[in-house]
């Protein structure tokens, strides 16, 4: 197998917001020596006040990056925060490569970018899943249309830590294989689940493989009925078993339900379960909390509206507890869903609702533990903008995938990865302890300048008169 791997020069868009000048943020004209004794006085109160106030610790704040050229065709699909404290996403650009390749970023706390690679040949290659592996390299896996035996192949590629490949092997007989995630396990295996049509007994059937630390496939096992049926997310349990979740048109009431499967160690199906009506119910992601699973997707079955995000709370046998939706009056999608630090989750995805062009924002709805929603917010342009990824930090939530693209759903194209960084309160404006500065000069301006100014003119008066 022929592999190409490039390290493609690029530049980034960083926008931040500009640092005025101390000249312009006072927004007076001063004579020379008024000005210097201004900026004295400021500077020794400022430091006495920052003695008796300390500074919040600073953080990297807010920031939004894109990468990709113009008029051309990238996009991101899963993010991971590195052990640095960086960000390494992945998904597929048009704008280097060969013609549609696997493209992996890395970046340091600020998006500033490290290195990049490509990974592809002469045909379509998508990246869908990324780890951090214990040795500090990565884990990449996805779906080629240019290597393997089929049309498309599972294709996981191990990398050291500079993104150089190691190994690498395709999955898959004579269809179509993709993989959603990957998974390190505790002793260096990786497992990996999405869907096949060369194996199972429908059209397409859940697939999940175990390989070991060198890729040599261990078992698979499928999972499926006569229709199409597709793994969009996997976790490892406590217990070191794994819970699936996806769509099922095989089973359950509609023509697509969530389907939510547990399997034990080797791949043995424990219990499964699917929500949904008699629409198109759907997951794209799972999380674990402390007393059971969420899923997060979509539905057009307990909303008035087009469709709307679904968030689905269930106990560790995967009993629904209870399910909560968001939305406006048209179309939602949750692509990405996380468990919060404070008990609660975060779920990130596109709307098309409250936009005048027709074209789609980023929707971040934020919840309570019990799923109540507590805030909302909306991030995009003029065009398609969604997040496909999304990780907590210790100071907000970063998010990654694509920005201005004129083509919407099944595939965006035409757009740039975006990666943003965002607030608590899901906010992209910059706020870090800088702001605590600004407010104490600004004090100390409000304060003192009408005291100098009074005897800056006082002191001239006396000037004029000794002098006459």
């Amino acid at each position: 197998m022929t592999t190409v791997l490039r390290n493609p020069s690029f530049s980034p868009v960083c926008p931040k917001k500009p640092q005025k000048s101390l000249i312009s943020r006072i927004g007076v004209s001063f004579n020379k020596p008024i000005l210097l004794v201004l900026i004295l006085i400021l500077l020794i109160l400022s430091t006495l006040i920052g003695d008796l106030f300390p500074i919040p610790p600073a953080t990297t704040g807010p920031f939004a990056c894109t990468f990709g050229k113009d008029y051309s065709d990238d996009n991101a699909q899963t993010l991971i925060q590195t052990h640095d404290g960086g960000y390494a996403l992945a998904g597929i650009t048009w704008s280097y490569g060969t013609g549609g390749d696997m493209w992996l970023i890395r970046t340091d706390s600020d998006g500033t970018p490290l290195w990049n690679h490509t990974f592809g040949g002469q045909k379509k290659d998508f990246a869908f899943a990324l780890i951090q592996t214990r040795d500090g390299g990565f884990g990449l896996a996805g779906a080629t249309y240019s290597f393997g035996v089929g049309k498309s192949d599972i294709w996981l590629i191990k990398l050291d830590n500079e993104g150089s490949i190691q190994w690498e092997k395709t999955l898959g007989g004579a269809g179509d294989e993709v993989a959603s995630t990957l998974l390190e396990t505790d002793d260096g295996d990786f497992v990996l689940t999405g869907y096949t049509s060369s194996y199972g007994a429908g059209n397409t059937d859940i697939w999940l493989l175990k390989t070991d630390s060198k890729g040599n496939l261990l078992y698979s096992q499928t999972f499926g009925g006569t229709k199409d049926d597709v793994a969009t997310a996997m976790i490892q349990t406590h217990d070191g078993e794994f819970i699936l979740t996806g769509s099922t048109s095989s089973f359950g009431m509609g023509n697509k339900d969530v389907w939510l499967l547990k399997a034990d160690k080797f791949g043995s199906l424990v219990w499964s379960h699917t929500f949904g009506g008699v629409g198109r119910d759907q997951a794209q992601a799972l999380v674990q909390s402390s007393d059971g699973y969420a899923i997060a997707g979509e539905t057009r079955l307990f909303s008035e509206n087009y469709r709307d995000f679904w968030l689905i709370k269930t106990d560790f046998e995967g009993n629904s507890q209870w399910t909560k939706t968001y939305g406006g009056t048209e179309r939602e999608g949750a692509e990405t869903l996380i468990h919060t630090e404070d008990g609660g989750y975060l779920l990130v995805g596109y709307s098309t609702t409250n936009n005048n062009t027709g074209y789609s924002d980023i929707l971040i709805v934020k919840t309570d533990a019990s799923g109540n929603e507590e805030w909302e917010e909306r991030l995009g342009g003029d065009y398609h903008d969604v997040a496909s990824a999304a990780l907590e930090t210790n100071d907000g939530y970063v998010l990654a995938g694509i920005t201005n693209a004129p083509k919407f759903l099944p595939y965006y194209s035409g757009g740039d990865i975006w990666l943003v960084k965002t607030d608590k309160n899901g906010q992209d404006t910059f706020k870090n302890g800088d702001e605590f500065n600004n407010t104490i000069i600004s004090v100390v301006l409000v304060t003192f300048t009408p005291i100098i100014l009074w005897y800056s003119i006082l002191v001239t008066k006396n000037r004029k008169t000794t002098k006459s």
